[in-house]
């Protein structure tokens, strides 16, 4: 098994500390009145920074060991942040929201002569309308940022897909996990995007108060997504 990269798990520590800090900042708002709407969105978004951060914590701890349980995080935190933003958008409708909360059925529309569930793809194509009703920077920031791999890669990273098998080297020298730094680094800046939506969609939408953020905790998050957005 190769060594752990120090670039990795430093980029590790940097992610891990950034969204600590995002998902306190959630921790401590007030939502006065709560809907069901309200609650089910921050429920998930909150679920997706938490799915990053035990992303970034295990590949702090150790990316050649623990590098495949934390990259099968990447597509829950994905889905938790785009259903945690599609609920909370005018595209679902109240019955949906209720049939989603207490029978936990996923949203089907019509189409043509039949219906069909609403894709990964629907969920992102809202999250671009919302994201851009914030601010106009976050509309044109590629939302393709994340998704560090195609939809059948992410689920068989979770699964046990022919993706996931092909990060392991099996030889006489050496037999372990064998993904490259540069596919670890990206789902790590994919991790630390989602999480920085998440706690905005939160704080803008939601809560309504992005401008009590703290100056530290802003810049720390700008300058996190100016370094991914421009590699």
């Amino acid at each position: 098994m190769a060594k752990d990269s120090l670039k990795v798990q430093r980029f590790s520590t940097k992610t891990r500390i950034l969204i600590e800090e995002l998902r306190r900042f959630v921790g401590n708002m007030k939502f006065p009145e709560p809907t069901p709407r309200s609650r089910l969105a921050v429920s998930l978004l909150m679920a997706s920074m938490e799915h990053g951060e035990g992303m970034a914590f295990l590949m702090e701890y150790g990316p050649r060991y623990y590098g495949t349980p934390a990259s099968a995080l990447a597509r829950p935190q994905i889905e938790c942040f785009l259903r945690g933003v599609f609920f909370h958008s005018e595209m679902a409708t109240d019955p949906e929201v209720a049939a989603f909360i207490e029978r936990d059925e996923w949203p089907i529309r019509p189409e043509g002569k039949g219906k069909r569930k609403l894709s990964l793809g629907d969920m992102e194509n809202v999250a671009i309308v919302e994201l851009g009703q914030i601010s106009a920077q976050l509309s044109s920031a590629p939302l393709s940022r994340l998704f560090p791999f195609r939809p059948k890669e992410l689920h068989g990273l979770v699964h046990g897909g022919a993706f996931l098998v092909g990060r392991y080297r099996i030889s006489e020298t050496s037999t372990g996990f064998n993904a490259p730094d540069s596919e670890l680094l990206s789902l790590l800046g994919s991790c630390g995007l989602v999480a920085g939506y998440a706690m905005t969609y939160i704080a803008a939408r939601i809560a309504k108060y992005l401008g009590e953020q703290p100056a530290s905790l802003r810049d720390a998050h700008n300058a996190f997504k100016a370094e991914i957005l421009s590699g």
